[in-house]
C-alpha cells in the first residue's frame, strides 16, 4: 500500500488544473472602458482551442468589471480560410449573435435579439448585411435600407446614423482608441483594437454593448 503512495502523489502533482474563466492568468485581448475610464467589458483568452483542428477555432471569455464570465466569444476560420466567423454566446453557451462572411456581404445575425430597438422607436427584425464599399461600411436591413454606417470623414473614423448624420468618431491616442461623441466628450476607451473604423462600431448605441464588441472585434481581425 505504501508503495502506491508516491506514484499517486506524483501523478496528482503532474495534473494541471485549467484556470478559471476570466482568470487573471489569461491575457487581456480587448478592453472597453467608459468615458470616466471605468471598465465595461474585457475580452480575455489564452486563447483556448474550441473546435477541431480543421476549423481552427479559438474561444475567449467576455468578462464584466467584477471578473465574472458573462459571455463567450468563439472565432473560427470560415471559407476562404483567410476569413473568420465570430460568435457571441451567453454564459450557458447559447448563441447570442454571429458575424460571418458569405459569398457577398458579411452577415450579422442576432438570434437572441429578435428586434433591437432603433433610435426612432422602430425595431429591427432579423439580421444585417455588412456592405463595405469605398471605405464606407453600411449596415443594411433585409430591405437593403441602412440602419447605421461607419466610414471616414476629414481623416477620422466616424459612426453615422441611418441618414448619414455623424454620431461619434474614433481616434488613436497613446496606444488606445478614444471614441468621442459629436461634441467631443469621451464615450469610450478601446484597448486591443488597431483599426479606428472597427473601434467606431462601439459608438452604435442602438445595439447592446456585447454585440458592438463582437462587431468591432470582427472588423478589426477580418
Amino acid at each position: 500500500m505504501r508503495g502506491l503512495i508516491l506514484p499517486v502523489a506524483l501523478a496528482l502533482l503532474g495534473c494541471k488544473r485549467e484556470p478559471a474563466a476570466c482568470s487573471a492568468s489569461f491575457p487581456v485581448l480587448l478592453e472597453l472602458r467608459d468615458g470616466a475610464g471605468a471598465l465595461e467589458l474585457a475580452l480575455r483568452g489564452a486563447p483556448k482551442a474550441a473546435l477541431g483542428a480543421e476549423e481552427r477555432g479559438t474561444a475567449s471569455d467576455v468578462c464584466d468589471p467584477s471578473g465574472r464570465r458573462v459571455y463567450g466569444l468563439l472565432e473560427a476560420a470560415a471559407p476562404p480560410r483567410t476569413r473568420t466567423r465570430s460568435e457571441l454566446t451567453n454564459a450557458a453557451g447559447d448563441l447570442r449573435a454571429r458575424v460571418e462572411p458569405s459569398s457577398g456581404d458579411a452577415l450579422w445575425t442576432m438570434p437572441a435579439l429578435a428586434a433591437p430597438t432603433l433610435p426612432d422607436g422602430g425595431a429591427l427584425p432579423g439580421g444585417l448585411r455588412l456592405h463595405d464599399e469605398g471605405g464606407l461600411l453600411r449596415l443594411l436591413d433585409s430591405m437593403g435600407v441602412p440602419v447605421a454606417q461607419i466610414g471616414w470623414q476629414a481623416g477620422k473614423a466616424v459612426a453615422f446614423d441611418a441618414g448619414g448624420m455623424p454620431l461619434a468618431w474614433a481616434e488613436t491616442v497613446e496606444q488606445r482608441i478614444v471614441v468621442r461623441a459629436r461634441d467631443g466628450a469621451v464615450k469610450h476607451y478601446v484597448i486591443g483594437i488597431k483599426d479606428e473604423r472597427a473601434a467606431a462600431a462601439i459608438a452604435l448605441e442602438m445595439f447592446p454593448l456585447p454585440e458592438r464588441l463582437l462587431l468591432a472585434r470582427y472588423l478589426d481581425r477580418r
